[in-house]
């Protein structure tokens, strides 16, 4: 996965800090391809591990994000990134999270409603 310019970072913060602590990741991820283009996916992540319980790398399922799910993740991760531009991954992470709370649901459940 590379990730696009329009990808908010903190939202990529997120993903890693979820997998670093053993977490899944759902999350619409808009990803740069190798034409210069891009293409939107529902990701789904998972850590792997070993027969001895050792986390040794990840595993990626990815699906087809549809037109509505783009719409509205392309909006919010534009007013995150906006965030972002004027104070830092922890605007953008206060921003996402300030969303969460008017909604009234985890981030998870804002992903499955989309």
């Amino acid at each position: 996965m590379v990730r696009h310019q329009d990808m908010p970072k903190s939202i990529f913060k997120f993903f890693w800090q979820l997998l670093q602590s053993d977490k899944e990741f759902w999350g619409y991820v808009k990803n740069s391809s190798k034409t210069g283009g891009h293409y939107w996916v529902l990701a789904h992540v998972i850590p792997i591990y070993n027969a001895s319980g050792t986390k040794v790398g990840y595993h990626s399922n990815r699906r087809l994000a549809g037109e509505e799910a783009i719409k509205i993740a392309e909006s919010l991760y534009a007013q995150i990134q906006s965030q972002e531009t004027k104070g830092g991954i922890g605007a953008g992470e206060s921003y996402l999270e300030k969303v969460l709370i008017e909604k009234g649901v985890s981030y998870n459940e804002f992903i499955f409603s989309i």
